[in-house]
């Protein structure tokens, strides 16, 4: 059975992440999720996952960054080889019916960019999109399916 780690405490400068990613190569894994990283730019990630013998397998951007800056997100995933990005978490002020309506349609542009640039858009889902709004959930699953 593969055990999922996470290295939080490796992630929040470019030092530290180089001893993070060093550590999952000295575990024995060859793929990682970006996720949570402090500064670093592009280049210097790719060096290290290459160093390291990684892949990045997906990165979860935050949705600012992505609906503001798709193109630079694509950029870096072309740098780094990464062919999937993922929305760690809706924004609070989103989280209304309206809200959901509005970031579907963003999400839905965003998503035809990256996929324009060969890279697949995923939401990582919590808890709170199954609030319900009238007759459906912030998932989409009242009556037209989700």
């Amino acid at each position: 059975m593969r055990r999922w780690r996470t290295l939080h405490q490796h992630l929040g400068n470019a030092e530290t992440i180089a001893a993070g990613l060093a550590r999952v190569r000295d575990i024995g894994d060859e793929g990682v999720e970006l996720a949570g990283l402090g500064p670093i730019e592009a280049e210097r990630l790719d060096d290290l996952l290459r160093k390291n013998g990684l892949a990045a397998c997906s990165a979860h951007v935050r949705w600012d960054r992505l609906r503001d800056e798709t193109d630079v997100v694509a950029e870096d995933c072309r740098t780094w080889g990464c062919g999937h990005v993922a929305v760690p978490v809706m924004p609070p002020q989103l989280r209304s019916a309206e809200g959901y309506a509005r970031f579907a349609v963003e999400a839905s542009a965003v998503g035809g960019s990256l996929r324009e640039a060969g890279i697949r858009l995923s939401y990582h889902n919590h808890a709170f999109e199954l609030e319900r709004f009238g007759g459906e959930s912030g998932l989409g699953t009242g009556e037209h399916g989700g």
